[in-house]
This record gives C-alpha cells, sequence and structure tokens, in this order.
C-alpha cells in the first residue's frame, strides 16, 4: 500500500533552512573563538616557559663550590611566576633540584629535549588528573649535562574554557532561539497576502464571475500567480456563459410548440 506523505509546509521550509544556517554559522564562530583562546593561552604560556628555561639555564652555566649553593641559586631562580614548577635531573635521571613536591622525572627522560628553547617541543603532560604544559631541554656545561623540565600547570585554563564553552553555548542556544521566532514572525507576516488572495478567492461566486483580483496590490512575487487565475477566471467566466446560453436555448426550444 502506498503511503502519500505530505509537503512541509513553505514555513517549516524556511525555518529548516534558517535553522541550519544558524547551526552552521554558530558552529564555526565558536570553533574560531574558541580555537582563539587557546592559541593565545599557548603563546602566553610559551612565554613563560621561554623565560624561566632561561633563567635555570642561566643558573646551571654559573660555576658553584657546592651542591648546596647550586641549589639555594635555583630556588630563587624563578620568581613571580604562579602554577610555574621546574625541575633539573642529569642526564641519566638523577635529581639536582626540584621546585615543588611534583616529580617530573619521567617527564624528563621521556619528552623530546632539545638545546635551549624549542616552541614546537611544547608539549600537553598528564600525570594523575593534573594536566601540564610543558618543555624539556638539555643543557651541557663543563660539568655536568643537564635535562630541565618546566611545566606550567593548565587547571586554570582548562576550567576557563570548560566554563567559557558552557557560556557560549548557552549565549548561543538563546541567540538561536530568539531569531528563529523573529524568522517565523517574518515569515507569518510575510505570508499574510497570500491568505487575503485566498479569503478573496473564496468569495468568488457563480453570480460574481466578474471580479477580478488587482495584481496591483500584492508582492511581486505573487503577480504572476494573480495575473494567472484571472485568466483562468476569464475562461471559466466565457464558458459559463457559453453554457447558460445554451442552456437558455434548449428551455426556449422546449416550450415552443
Amino acid at each position: 500500500m502506498r503511503v502519500s506523505t505530505r509537503p512541509l509546509s513553505l514555513t517549516m521550509r524556511v525555518l529548516l533552512f534558517v535553522a541550519i544556517t544558524i547551526i552552521g554559522c554558530f558552529t564555526f564562530v565558536a570553533s574560531l573563538i574558541n580555537s582563539s583562546i587557546e592559541h593565545h593561552f599557548l603563546q602566553q604560556d610559551s612565554g613563560e616557559l621561554q623565560v624561566i628555561t632561561q633563567s635555570v639555564e642561566s643558573v646551571l652555566s654559573q660555576p658553584f663550590q657546592s651542591q648546596k649553593q647550586l641549589e639555594n641559586a635555583l630556588s630563587i631562580a624563578v620568581v613571580g611566576h604562579h602554577g610555574v614548577y621546574y625541575q633539573v635531573n642529569t642526564l641519566e635521571g638523577e635529581l639536582v633540584y626540584q621546585s615543588s613536591h611534583n616529580d617530573f622525572t619521567e617527564l624528563a627522560m621521556r619528552a623530546k629535549a632539545s638545546q635551549g628553547f624549542k616552541k614546537e617541543n611544547i608539549i600537553t603532560w598528564h600525570t594523575g588528573s593534573k594536566a601540564y604544559r610543558a618543555l624539556v631541554s638539555e643543557l651541557e656545561t663543563s660539568k655536568q649535562h643537564y635535562k630541565i623540565a618546566v611545566a606550567i600547570d593548565m587547571s586554570f585554563h582548562l576550567r576557563f574554557l570548560t566554563q567559557f564553552k558552557q557560556s557560549l553555548w548557552v549565549i548561543m542556544l538563546g541567540s538561536a532561539v530568539l531569531v528563529l521566532l523573529v524568522a517565523w514572525i517574518a515569515i507569518h507576516q510575510g505570508l499574510n497576502p497570500l491568505r487575503g488572495l485566498t479569503q478573496k478567492m473564496l468569495d468568488i461566486q457563480t453570480n460574481k464571475m466578474d471580479v477580478r483580483l488587482d495584481h496591483n496590490n500584492v508582492p511581486v512575487e505573487l503577480e504572476n500567480m494573480v495575473q494567472s487565475f484571472n485568466v483562468m477566471l476569464d475562461r471559466l467566466q466565457s464558458e459559463f456563459i457559453r453554457l447558460s446560453n445554451f442552456s437558455s436555448d434548449i428551455a426556449h426550444e422546449l416550450k415552443a410548440p
């Protein structure tokens, strides 16, 4: 059994097109904004990683009489950087200094190291529930070959991005609903001339065959339809007159003796 499906209404067609367009545009804008913010954080963290790496390398390049003096100098090598950690190991993995209780030995041994600061070697390092943006570099002095691991806690960045994405989607969802509501109102108002034509067409009866629709009072999109409807009425009126005359002639003949 063949099931006939009714075509979508004009209102639904336009609303679907508007909705698809809104979703596409908002998704693109959201991705662009999110990408820009992530790039900004990367640039900011890259600057901090570079400064800290150079500061630690500067300390390690100086001659010290004892290990204690080296540790004291490393402890004050970086000042005023919140959420930044650094650790110095020998090439064999022996710990020389760490700025906090966080152990980055695995990072120092596994990550690709570079001579000095290289932005392309910055990685995201996950340990437990923490995420860090990190860089591992190597420094060879006359006495020792060091590996320097510098890491920045990304917790603030990740929380900010999560909250920002939630706020952004709420704003975009509200904007989409508002745009669709305005579009529906605009479509409803735009179809008023068509509803007016429908009412005028319903008023046409067999005793009002001379009524014609005025194509000058309708939008240009409906002008051809009105003209075609008037042509159809002309033909119907002509045929109706011929049929009426024919019926009158028959009635006259039947009455004649």
